[in-house]
Order: structure tokens, then sequence, then C-alpha cells
């Protein structure tokens, strides 16, 4: 890929950047050596969104209307999946429960069936 000009991507093809690995160990670093100053040790949580509010069973269900280019991976098939959605906190350490709201979900498909 070349800056400045617009690249058509290949879907399933990974587009390295030079020094990638340098990147990747830098950041890696930088997340360990927060998390040991954040928490003492052995009781490290989550770098990010750590105080769980709620956990739900949830349904992922892939829309008939999703334009064919986006039909990939589990979106490829008109389907339902059983999943799980997590609550939480946006704060980065636990906080008191007078605290507690949720700013952040995710969604977590299962793999086997509980339908």
């Amino acid at each position: 890929m070349t800056a400045g000009r617009a690249t058509k991507l290949k879907l399933a093809r990974e587009y390295p950047v030079l020094g990638e690995d340098e990147y990747i160990r830098k950041i890696a670093e930088s997340l360990k050596s927060d998390l040991e100053r954040t928490y003492k040790p052995g009781n490290t949580l989550r770098d990010a969104h750590p105080k769980n509010i709620g956990c739900v069973k949830a349904e992922f269900k892939v829309e008939p209307h999703l334009p064919e280019e986006l039909r990939v991976g589990v979106f490829k098939e008109l389907r339902t999946y059983p999943a799980y959605i997590r609550f939480s906190n946006a704060a980065t350490t636990i906080q008191s429960k007078g605290k507690s709201y949720w700013r952040m979900r995710s969604m977590r498909r299962r793999r086997t069936s509980w339908l």
C-alpha cells in the first residue's frame, strides 16, 4: 500500500506495515507496564473495562437485508447464533458501586448451542 493513493484491499489478506513487529512489541510493553502500575501483583484484571456490570444471554441474528459484499464469515448465512452480551464500565480501574454505570457493551458468539 502506498500513502496518499486509494488502494482496493482484498478480503482475508493481511497488509503488514513496515516495522509492525516493533510497534506490537512497544504496545505490549506499554500495556504490561500500565497493568503492573495499576494493580498489585497477582491481582491484575483486564486492561480495559474491568468492572463487569452484568451479562445476559442473547441471540445474534444475521439479517436478510445485509448487502452481499458484507456476507463473509459469520455474516455469510442467514442464521441465528447464541451469544452473550457483557455490560461494563469504561473506567480502567474498579470504582465503588455508587459510581456503577455501564458505558460499554461487548458481544461474544457461543460455539455451543444453549437453545
